[in-house]
């Protein structure tokens, strides 16, 4: 069977609830417009802000031209921009170092993405202040006699009517005022008689309407300010917006409504209550007074991590949920979600632009809490063009990943691999795998990312099921889904199991059904959540067949059919206990060894037993099982020590499939054959 083994990990955001909206608070960074030969050409910036848990500041990010993260969450890295017609698949091969809270906007008098400065682990003390640019779809590092100060979450503008890229504040890892331009391959100092306060939730735009960068500064326990800059002069304004701290703040410039779009998320408690008041709000900045245009209904969730920028190749404001990793578009006054087969995972201060000279908005980077580790820095990026995303850092095999799905689809006649967690976070994109080779697979619509889902091919139906998970916003999943024919397929139905992540799932030739068993459910203040129940999945539908003797509640268990035997295997239920599944009975089997860690397991039908691959950080070895007994395998070389990989058996090439996990030196992308007790690395 294929059991996705991924570490528990409790949801990177906090559960969502019903917006209730109301109140207003601003900060604003605008996309700007450039106005040549007669057409606009959409120049989009952004800066997002630093996450408080990281930075003392919480989002000073603020975003230019082309908006993106809030202050506080801010997105970190930054966006890029592709030269040419279309997104290349083949970024190039060097790139920023991974990183959060970096500025970034599109230079249009240099004609690249200009990306500055960010919080990551190759900075002094974290910070950074080194320059990007990206062009042609190439990353090049720009070397400044002069630059700013390290910082994250530093506000950045394309200063149309002055011809530069503006910059302001950050963090460092106290605020700061300074005011810097950029043309030109030059970073210069400017200093204006009077600048807004140091503080750490800000966020800029060009506004052609008024041909002026537009600042929005949260002070704390008051509203938000607004400031204007115009030929080296800040300028406060009588425009002040909100009256509480917000979470997400992000805006852009948006060409239809002829204003600066904001949008903002905002918790806040009400009375002698405990539970907070999750709402987000929606402002237009008409060049003196900001608008409140927030829907009645219809308004995207509360989250602490987003994007914006106006997408001008499919003409509206589009809005990245960075935490749900879902994403929106703002047109006639209204939001609506965005269906798309693939998503970047889910993330936090990463950043967000459109790139006019690659009619894409680029997204790049951010913090991904994803597998083993707690937070990992992304370096990936994405181009969103036509409702779709597009992964530019693919080189023809699957991204590396620990626990990867992967299902022996008989039917099709491949492996299939789904989703995973890699450096560049969670994702749920769909491979394939035939004769030794990769190919990735593009169904028109796919199941969305998903953390300690379970899936297997059920030969009865022909087709592959894929259940539960724990979705990007930390919701727990009931959701069945199948692949056949290169497609998914949403085939939820009523009396399906409790909604879970962890569980095994198995088929039973015996029973002619797949059997899935144990996970965790939502904890409660009573109990952890852990699972010993037994689910009976046939014909489509779900069957609760749990029994009294049943193994102890498990998490992330290996099961496969024994074919040999003629019964279900499960191993690792209770630490390192061996249960068979027969005619609807558990049983506990002794035997006389066993493997000292639970892995992957799968029967392999050339050697006529059950493999498994016990794994951990610091060990690995492989064992097979049959006639009621564990034997370890002594195959001359082996995959590596590593948590979390996946495997299969491949019957259209004959062998154990094993792909990923994570190793000493972080996720893993290699494959490996196991055919007649000889691991294989396959190039």
């Amino acid at each position: 069977m294929i059991l996705s083994r991924t570490p528990a990990r409790r949801p990177l955001i906090r559960p969502v609830e019903t917006p209730r909206l109301h109140g207003a608070f601003a900060v604003a960074i605008v996309l700007g417009t450039l106005i040549a030969s007669g057409s606009a050409s959409l120049l989009q910036g952004q800066a997002p802000g630093m996450h408080e848990r990281q930075v003392e500041v919480v989002g000073a990010g603020s975003l230019s031209s082309n908006p993106t993260g809030p202050p506080q969450l801010a997105e970190a890295s930054t966006s890029l921009a592709l030269m040419g017609s279309r997104p290349n698949s083949n970024q190039g091969s060097l790139a920023p170092p991974a990183r959060e809270g970096a500025a970034m906007a599109y230079d249009a008098k240099d004609g690249y993405v200009l990306l500055f400065g960010g919080s990551g682990p190759s900075g002094v003390g974290g910070f950074l202040n080194d320059t990007w640019k990206f062009d042609h779809g190439a990353w090049t590092q720009i070397h400044t006699a002069v630059a700013p100060s390290a910082r994250a979450g530093a506000a950045i503008a394309y200063d149309v009517a002055d011809g530069y890229v503006l910059l302001f504040g950050g963090t460092q890892p106290v605020s700061t005022n300074d005011t810097w331009e950029y043309s030109g391959g030059v970073w210069t100092e400017l200093h204006p008689a009077v600048a807004p306060p140091e503080v750490s939730r800000l966020s800029m735009a060009y506004d052609p309407e008024t041909k002026s960068a537009i600042l929005v500064l949260r002070i704390h326990g008051s509203s938000g300010t607004t400031w204007s800059f115009a030929a080296g002069t800040w300028t406060e304004l009588s425009a002040n917006v909100g009256t509480s701290l917000a979470d997400a703040m992000t805006t852009t410039y948006d060409p239809a409504a002829k204003s600066v779009l904001f949008f903002y998320s905002q918790e806040s408690f009400s009375g002698s209550s405990h539970m907070p008041v999750l709402s987000t709000f929606t402002f237009e900045f008409n060049g003196t007074a900001w608008v409140n245009v927030t829907p009645t209904t219809g308004s995207p969730p509360w989250v602490e991590f987003a994007n914006l920028a106006y997408d001008s190749h499919d003409g509206y404001p589009l809005l990245y949920l960075g935490g749900e990793a879902t994403a929106w578009k703002f047109a006639s006054g209204a939001w609506t979600q965005i269906s798309s087969p693939i998503l970047p995972a889910g993330r936090q201060d990463a950043s967000l632009a459109y790139d006019p000279q690659n009619d894409s908005v680029i997204l790049f980077g951010g913090d991904s809490g994803c597998g083993p580790q707690a937070n990992v820095l992304l370096r990936d990026t994405w181009a969103y063009s036509g409702g779709v995303w597009t992964m530019l850092s693919n080189d023809g095999t699957p991204p590396a990943a620990s626990s990867p799905y992967l299902a022996d689809d008989l039917t099709d006649g491949y492996v299939v691999l789904f989703g995973g967690c890699t450096d560049s976070g969670e994702l749920n994109d769909t491979w394939e795998f035939r004769a030794g080779a990769w190919t990735q697979i593009h169904p028109t619509v796919s199941p969305p990312i998903l953390q300690g889902a379970s899936m297997a091919f059920d030969p009865k139906t022909g087709y592959v099921v894929l259940f539960g998970g724990i979705t990007t916003n930390g919701g727990y999943s009931n959701q069945t889904w199948k692949f056949s024919a290169g497609e998914w397929t949403n085939i939820t139905g009523p009396g399906a199991p409790t909604a879970r992540f962890g569980g095994s799932l198995a088929y039973d030739d015996a029973t002619g059904s797949l059997i899935l068993f144990g996970g965790d459910r939502q904890a409660s203040d009573i109990d952890e959540g852990y699972l010993n129940d037994t689910w009976d999945f046939a014909a489509g539908k779900w069957t609760n067949v749990t029994i009294t003797n049943s193994p102890a509640e498990s998490l992330y268990a290996g099961m496969a059919f024994d074919v040999h035997d003629d019964y279900l295997i499960l191993f690792g239920a209770h630490g390192n206990e061996t249960w068979k599944y027969a005619s609807g009975s558990w049983t506990e089997l002794t035997p006389a060894h066993a493997p000292p860690v639970p892995g992957p397991i799968s029967y392999d039908a050339k050697l006529g037993a059950i493999v498994l691959f016990s794994s951990s950080s610091d060990e690995a070895s492989t064992w097979s099982f049959s006639g009621g007994q564990w034997t370890e395998l002594s195959p001359s070389k082996s995959p590596g020590a590593r948590e979390s990989p996946n495997l299969v058996y491949d019957s259209s090439d004959g062998y154990i499939l094993l792909f990923g996990g994570y190793g000493s030196k972080g996720v893993l992308g290699d494959t490996w054959s196991f055919a007649k007790t000889t691991w294989k690395a396959i190039d």
